[in-house]
């Protein structure tokens, strides 16, 4: 019965003194940082804003792929609110850009799309008459 109880408490000291604070395990370096966004979003044809959540534990930036696409901020800390903007949609077909959030080593992509305008605004293709100046 000795025997036992001294195996156990062998036992119960290796494991308390082979495992660290969780920083570093046997050569593998465990990352506190954390990022969450929206995976993807829909905005109108018609243009309109949107707001994802960044959700972060360090410093992070934004990078756009469209000129149509405004962001309200491209960097910040910790968690915020970021507002998308989009144009009107003119261009007769969906379109989508793709928006990057970087911290640290991690990054997450959000895909937007905008479906088309539901009216266009007439223009020099749309067979009207020339403006007089009346």
């Amino acid at each position: 019965m000795n025997k036992m109880y001294i195996c156990a408490l062998l036992l119960m000291m290796v494991l308390v003194c082979g495992c660290s604070d969780g920083e570093d395990l046997e050569g593998i370096t465990v990352s506190k940082d954390f990022i969450s966004v929206t995976q993807s979003m829909e905005l109108p044809g018609d243009g309109g804003t949107a707001n994802f959540e960044v959700k972060a534990t360090c410093p992070w930036s934004i990078s756009n792929s469209a000129s149509w696409l405004t962001i309200s901020q491209t960097s910040g800390e910790e968690s915020q609110s970021v507002t998308v903007s989009a144009s009107l949609n003119s261009t007769g077909s969906p379109r989508t850009a793709t928006v990057t959030v970087r911290a640290s080593t991690l990054s997450r992509t959000i895909t937007i799309t905008q479906s088309t305008a539901s009216a266009q605004l007439p223009g020099r293709d749309d067979n009207l008459p020339p403006d007089t100046g009346d």
